[in-house]
């Protein structure tokens, strides 16, 4: 009597998960941990029926008709084994692994008629690979970010999202933003958004969490403004805020100007924010034109013009992220009382800020 089997000799473990025999096609569900033994239960409808197992895998499909009696011949998984009765043609595995997961298939050979079929899952803790998850996006601030992340193990992963923000040294503060599911969608994306995403898996098994952090970087027009700082100290920045001076209050009840005596020493500092980062110029008007006097360069590039001899540049420590900020000293005397313009400039936008210096009367 001719019978056929999938494949062949395995060695019988403790360990047995078997589902119930069924009459028709629908697809049953069975999962079970890794190195545990699975049996799939087929019945022949005669005794005389020939069978076969059809198994697709992510390794590929295959279809394998043996005799029993002759399997140990085949070179094929000795995990797996057939159980041919007389009215029974079952297949079994011994310590199943991540490569049988898959759909397997019984059916009548010469009829073509499926019989039975199994949905095999391999139960695992909730995991991220390495391929399932969105890069690092860039987007233009009032575009639409979409982030996607796919989390792989058995029984089907939770998938939530966080915000992490890194403080000034590096500590993490976490919260949950609401959002569950494999993709996040933000909308009319603004720099606020500039940040770093979590995507957070687990299941039932899960010990631990599993996650992925994601970027989303904003690109938005550049952004000017100004501080005044009396300086009598050197040239240079500093390393904080406290290391320019004192900071002078400046009227802005019309135009931004501040009152000064002759003789003093000022440090203007212009703020440029803006992704890309800001170039940074500073100008001034001298006999009703308008002239150069540093640029803050790509790189932290100085480049200085002729102006510059009276005039001292410097940069300073952003106060925070997307920003940088660039100095100019000088002492005032007569032809430094005068309009001062701070412009910021990047790919996607020009702003500028003007300050007059007046004399005290």
């Amino acid at each position: 009597m001719l019978k056929s089997v999938y494949v062949l000799l395995a060695v019988m473990t403790l360990l047995t998960k078997t589902v119930a025999r069924r009459t028709n096609s629908d697809v049953k569900l069975i999962s079970a941990k890794p190195t545990e033994q699975v049996r799939f239960d087929c019945r022949k409808r005669s005794e005389d029926e020939v069978l076969l197992w059809r198994i697709i895998t992510k390794t590929g499909s295959k279809v394998e008709r043996k005799k029993c009696a002759d399997a140990g011949e085949d070179p094929i998984d000795v995990r797996k084994k057939c159980v041919d009765e007389r009215y029974g043609y079952d297949l079994i595995i011994t310590r199943i692994n991540d490569d049988d997961e898959g759909i397997y298939e019984c059916t009548a050979a010469i009829q073509k008629e499926v019989l039975e079929v199994y949905d095999l899952r391999i139960e695992r803790e909730a995991f991220i690979p390495e391929t399932a998850y969105s890069k690092d996006v860039t987007i233009r601030e009032g575009g639409t970010a979409k982030l996607w992340c796919n989390a792989s193990g058995y029984p089907v992963p939770n998938i939530k999202w966080q915000i992490v923000e890194l403080d000034s040294n590096g500590r993490e503060s976490v919260q949950d933003i609401g959002i569950q599911g494999k993709l996040l969608n933000i909308q009319n994306v603004s720099r606020h958004c500039d940040n770093w995403y979590r995507c957070v898996a687990s299941n039932e098994l899960s010990r631990n969490e599993a996650s992925q952090n994601i970027r989303i970087r904003v690109n938005f027009g550049a952004m000017a403004d100004f501080d005044v700082y009396s300086d009598d100290r050197d040239d240079q920045c500093g390393d904080t805020v406290d290391d320019l001076g004192e900071k002078l209050g400046v009227n802005t009840s019309r135009s931004y100007y501040i009152e000064k005596k002759q003789g003093v020493r000022l440090s203007l500092v212009c703020s440029g924010s803006g992704s890309p980062n800001a170039t940074i110029e500073w100008f001034r008007y001298q006999g009703g034109n308008r002239i150069k006097i540093s640029t803050l360069g790509l790189g932290n590039q100085i480049v200085d013009t002729k102006q510059i001899g009276s005039f001292v540049s410097a940069i300073c420590p952003s106060l925070f992220q997307d920003e940088r900020r660039f100095k100019i000293s000088f002492v005032v005397l007569d032809d430094k009382f005068t309009k001062y313009v701070c412009r910021a400039s990047n790919e996607y936008g020009v702003d500028e800020m003007t300050i007059t210096i007046k004399k005290r009367p």
